[in-house]
């Protein structure tokens, strides 16, 4: 659907007596300003057990296409509209129609219920047209939003890129239990058209707490906060609340006013998606007092909440067609109103589920969605002559800082520390790269049985019993973890002990089926390319952009790179450019280490259809390069290799053919590395393999000086370098 331009009809409701309302029209296309006094025609009993009959949570009828509910809908819509759609009311309604229809515009219904909030609590959205068998919230000619008039008006966001999505997935051990990775993963494939094409960026909130949330919108850049969990409204403090954790994993109720505040100052945020329950409700005396009005009043431009249970896949549906709208540049209540229709067609009257609250008086909340796909790039690599002798001279006045020798003994971090926002930089044996947790939408997903208050006390015991079992990666700052530290949601495989001569059996492998990232190409050379960081040799090869942040340290701007990729039957080549205009590297006595400064890296593996996520294959590799300063082309390479489910370093890497060239705004790399160190015996035109494409950064200046800064990846999922995310993994493929 192209996008639509909107004309407003405004509609206020205001509260005349107890039981007697006011409809007043207080502008519209034609000019028309008609007043109509009116009483809902049903008696409060009948109005509840309506109401009741589309809430899903109350009624047991999970089925949105139930006879009796639809029924209700159309009964409760058509009351609805038929008291306020009524005499002048009416008339200005219809010349408004004709007005824009012949301009080829919508008519948007903007409903103001601030005056009368004893009925912003019925479904407004099911308002029902006897005379045309429509509902007005389902076309969107005629999308219906609950607009929040405030003196000040905001305008939208540039998003100059794609749009950025944080998804916060909680699930209190003291509530009813939500499977929160399997809503992540619907989500993940329900967006990945928009993730591959470079239209939408999704991350998740590594602890659903409100001090994870702020150090989050401290470091990085949010324009839509997607909440997925329990909501309710509190009868006694009379407000809207929100279930996040608290450091226990229990229930932390938190409201408007707490966070609003983050909503207010974080500038690219403007839409805020709340998949929970009762987020739409609100007091029947303070019209500001729910969940989702309250956001809108701290300056949320948009805000869709629920104003009953949604099932996971409608919620997921709704969400696919929602945010692809958005990504195609509709107005919000246009994209709203898409998703009502794929509802609709597939999940009956949970198509009134959704309610929008906006304050944007045209529906655009964001403009400039550019995206930046990580597919088939065409760029012409730059032309760049090999680093002349006189060129190290101008890094030459920085000495070079050598990395201390690990010590022998590990350090240990208690489970308090484990808590803490920014932990120590040590240098470390091992590389685990980078990880981010994952991100999540959906509807609750219930499961009968999960230990709850018990679940934290013992997993602390095993972490602070096990020292270093814990999975090595990055800090929750995105800063590497020191060694014997554990980050959230990793878990552990006890063995299964005999007892009495009782064998136990063998535990089955976990594995997950694949969920294939972005595909490269490496075409094949014909005459194999002289490494000499000459880059006129890759033109006409494809150019991929690892441009998605996975990890960041603090507030550290973002590094990029492009990449080429060739092929011969004996070596696999790479010419990639980086633009990092401060060259810094101390990993020269510890090559494995490089990916936590100045560099380029690929992990490479077999495909397989549901592989290990405890355990990686002994044939998967991960190979950086980083520049050398301190020799004229010079290039630190090394080759890590699996240990269990994580990489390790691995013998010195010495096959490999590789030179570093500086550019104007950073530097190439390009590198020969022969298959057989990569574990592939019959390279092919064909082949697929598995493979991520990635870049790092350092600290340019000051005390942390060559430590990491920040990794971007071609592959948004690539948050994890261990075996539990390898089913995400992007995929290799060799062409003629």
């Amino acid at each position: 659907m192209a996008t639509r331009t909107y004309e407003n009809f405004d509609l206020t409701i205001e509260t005349v007596a107890p039981g007697r309302y006011r409809a007043r029209v207080l502008d519209s296309p034609t000019g028309d300003r008609p007043t109509v006094d009116f009483q809902i025609p049903l008696d409060p009993n009948a109005l509840k057990v309506l109401v009741l009959l589309l809430d899903p949570g109350r009624s047991g009828t999970r089925r949105g296409n139930a006879s009796p509910s639809v029924q209700a809908c159309r009964d409760l819509g058509s009351a609805l509209y038929e008291s306020i759609f009524t005499g002048p009311v009416a008339v200005a309604w219809s010349r408004s129609e004709d007005a824009v229809i012949s301009r080829r515009e919508g008519l948007r219904l903007r409903l103001r219920l601030d005056e009368a909030p004893d009925l912003a609590g019925l479904p407004w959205e099911s308002m029902y047209d006897r005379s045309t068998n429509s509902y007005v919230a389902q076309s969107d000619r005629t999308p219906l939003v609950r607009f929040v008039h405030l003196q000040r008006s905001l305008a939208p966001h540039a998003l100059g890129g794609a749009l950025r999505v944080l998804a916060v997935l909680s699930s209190p051990t003291d509530q009813d239990d939500l499977d929160i990775d399997a809503e992540w993963d619907r989500l993940t494939t329900a967006l990945a058209p928009r993730i591959g094409a470079g239209q939408v960026v999704l991350d998740r909130l590594p602890e659903p707490t409100l001090e994870a949330l702020s150090r989050w919108l401290r470091t990085h850049d949010v324009n839509v906060l997607h909440f997925v969990g329990h909501g309710d409204f509190d009868q006694r403090m009379q407000e809207g609340v929100l279930l996040f954790c608290d450091t226990y994993g229990q229930s932390a109720p938190v409201t408007a006013s707490m966070l609003g505040p983050f909503v207010h100052d974080h500038d690219p945020l403007r839409l805020v998606v709340l998949n929970a329950c009762r987020t739409a409700d609100g007091s029947t005396t303070d019209p500001y007092s729910g969940m989702a009005q309250g956001l809108a009043q701290q300056d949320a431009a948009a805000v869709v909440a629920m104003q009953f249970p949604i099932s996971d896949k409608a919620a997921i549906a709704f969400t696919e067609d929602f945010y692809g709208s958005l990504a195609d540049g509709q107005p919000v209540d246009q994209a709203v109103t898409t998703a009502r229709k794929t509802l609709n067609a597939g999940y009956g009257i949970e198509w009134v589920t959704p309610v929008l609250f906006m304050r944007t008086p045209d529906g655009q909340v964001f403009t400039d969605l550019v995206a930046q796909p990580t597919e088939a790039i065409p760029v012409r690599p730059p032309v760049e002559p090999a680093r002349t002798a006189a060129e190290p001279a101008r890094t030459a006045a920085e000495p070079a800082r050598t990395a201390p020798a690990p010590s022998r003994t590990e350090p240990t971090v208690s489970i308090t520390a484990l808590r803490t926002e920014r932990l120590p930089l040590p240098r470390r044996p091992v590389d685990q790269g980078p990880v981010q947790p994952r991100p999540a939408l959906g509807r609750p997903v219930p499961s009968p049985h999960r230990p709850r208050r018990l679940v934290p006390v013992v997993l602390g015991a095993l972490l602070a019993l096990s020292g270093v079992g814990g999975y090595l990666a990055f800090g929750r700052d995105g800063t590497p973890a020191p060694i014997g530290s554990s980050t959230a949601g990793s878990t552990a495989t006890v063995p299964t002990g005999t007892a009495a001569g009782n064998t136990a059996p063998a535990p089955t492998p976990p594995t997950h089926a694949r969920v294939p990232g972005p595909t490269v190409q490496a075409a094949r050379f014909g005459t194999p390319p002289i490494i000499d960081g000459d880059g006129s040799e890759w033109e006409g090869h494809r150019a991929y952009v690892a441009d998605h942040v996975i990890a960041r340290r603090g507030s550290q701007p973002p590094v990029t790179a492009t990449w080429q990729l060739g092929w011969d039957p004996t070596r696999y080549y790479l010419f990639v450019r980086v633009v990092d205009p401060s060259l810094t590297q101390i990993w020269q006595d510890q090559p494995a280490q490089v990916f936590n400064g100045d560099s380029v890296s690929f992990e490479l593996g077999q495909v397989q259809p549901a592989p290990r996520t405890d355990l990686l294959p002994a044939e998967d590799s991960h190979v950086l390069f980083g520049p050398d300063p301190s020799v004229p082309a010079g290039v630190l390479r090394a080759r890590n290799v699996p240990r269990g489910g994580v990489f390790v370093a691995g013998a010195p890497f010495t096959d490999a053919d590789a030179v570093s060239s500086l550019t104007p705004d950073g530097y190439t790399i390009e590198a020969a590395v022969p298959w057989t160190d990569l574990h592939v015996t019959d390279p092919h035109s064909g082949l697929a393999l598995l493979t991520n494409l990635d870049v790092s950064d350092a600290v340019a200046s000051g005390r942390d000086r060559g430590l990491f800064s920040t990794m971007s990846s071609n592959n948004a999922a690539r948050t994890d370098n261990s075996a539990k995310l390898r089913y995400r993994w992007g995929e290799l493929r060799l062409t003629d």
